[in-house]
């Protein structure tokens, strides 16, 4: 009687090795995807996260525009592409002061320019309405690289301007609407868009002055309404990001 094999051929054995590195081809595939997709995911959301930030910061310094001067209070040309230089009074607090800051205005400078590796970048700078030694004031800081373009117009009567004002003592703006488009890791353009009704006619004397007439905390006095400061209108670009 002929003596049975139980062994596995050498064709079976291809076709198994062949099966098992094609399941492997594919599970490994599948896993580079899904690991693809969650990283691109992550800098979705740190994006998404970072333009909310920037749009804190364009807001709330719009939302505290103040002219605590009649001359030379806002200034808006264009510059370099066609991007924005925009400088203004604000009475939003100081961001890139050290140590004590008493002074609650500062002439806030929003400015485009171009960053050492390539592309442009957005700028702000502050200076306080009124010099004090006990803080000093870093150079202009990057809020945005990848920057596409900085758009900012001013509203008077029915019209948008570019540049403000045609004449030095002009008014405040009726409205501000500043538009930053920023490129994405992903290619896309996201948009932040920001509109904000400046605040009345606002004037806030120095804490040097507010001490030396013997004031308690600082006030703002108001020289045609007493309507608050209204809250920034925030656009359609980037949701603002929980906190």
């Amino acid at each position: 009687m002929p003596k049975s094999n139980s062994g596995f051929t050498l064709l079976e054995l291809l076709l198994s090795a062949a099966l098992m590195a094609f399941v492997l081809a594919v599970a490994a595939g599948m896993i580079s995807g899904v690991i693809g997709g969650s990283i691109r995911i992550s800098e979705r959301v740190n994006e998404d996260s970072a333009a909310g930030e920037i749009e804190d910061v364009i807001a709330d310094d719009l939302a505290f525009m103040v002219a605590p001067k009649k001359e030379g209070v806002v200034e808006l040309r264009k510059e370099g592409e066609g991007d924005s230089y925009f400088s203004f009074y604000s009475a939003c607090g100081a961001k890139t002061a050290w140590g004590t800051v008493p002074v609650t205005i500062h002439r806030v400078t929003y400015q485009v320019k171009p960053l050492p590796g390539g592309g442009k970048g957005l700028f702000r700078g502050e200076e306080p309405i009124a010099a004090t030694k006990d803080a000093y004031y870093d150079a202009p800081l990057l809020v945005a690289d990848r920057v596409r373009s900085f758009v900012v117009e001013g509203r008077a009567m029915n019209a948008w301007s570019p540049v403000w004002p045609a004449e030095k003592g002009g008014p405040m703006p009726a409205l501000v609407r500043a538009e930053l488009n920023l490129e994405g890791r992903d290619g896309q353009t996201r948009i932040i868009l920001v509109e904000a009704v400046p605040a009345a006619e606002l004037l806030v004397k120095p804490e040097a002055e507010r001490r030396a007439s013997g004031g308690g905390e600082p006030q703002a006095q108001d020289t045609t309404d007493r309507k608050s400061p209204a809250p920034p209108a925030r656009g359609p670009g980037v949701p603002r990001p929980g906190r």
